[in-house]
């Protein structure tokens, strides 16, 4: 979302920013613009299939790890997300139940945000399930020092 702010792509082709988009979607209406849309960007995906995959592949690590543009904010999401990482490990080790629950939200929430625009808002509706497998991973590491 910033390099789109940034580099005047946001306000070139959505139509909150750009004058000639929004005479488009009122000539086409919502679900005109969209069929629209769609099959403009599928047409592109399909004649620039490796800039696709590296704006996905791009896509995915910012779901994931902000930018740092964002400040305080994104570094706090790196942590939790490098902290979530061996504690997912932790939990298939141990075999816990849970485990299933937070492989499914991981695996299915983001995708949407793979293809579209990422912004760390996005992130907000699982938030809670990271902070609690990082948590799981700091615990794991806290009770396995205490033993030794």
């Amino acid at each position: 979302m910033i390099n789109n702010l940034e580099s005047g792509c946001y306000a070139t082709h959505h139509p909150y920013g750009s004058v000639a988009e929004a005479q488009l979607l009122k000539s086409l209406g919502e679900a005109g613009y969209d069929r629209y849309r769609t099959a403009a960007t599928i047409k592109w995906v399909r004649d620039h299939r490796d800039r696709f995959i590296k704006l996905t592949t791009a896509r995915v690590v910012e779901f994931w790890f902000p930018n740092p543009a964002y400040g305080w904010y994104g570094c706090s999401i790196w942590l939790i997300t490098a902290l979530s990482i061996p504690g997912v490990l932790f939990m298939i080790r141990r075999g816990a139940r849970a485990i299933y629950f937070v492989a499914v939200i991981f695996l299915t929430y983001p995708c949407a945000y793979y293809l579209v625009v990422s912004d760390y808002r996005y992130r907000y509706p699982i938030l809670w399930l990271s902070l609690l497998v990082a948590g799981y991973c700091v615990e794991t590491i806290r009770t396995g020092a205490a033993r030794q």
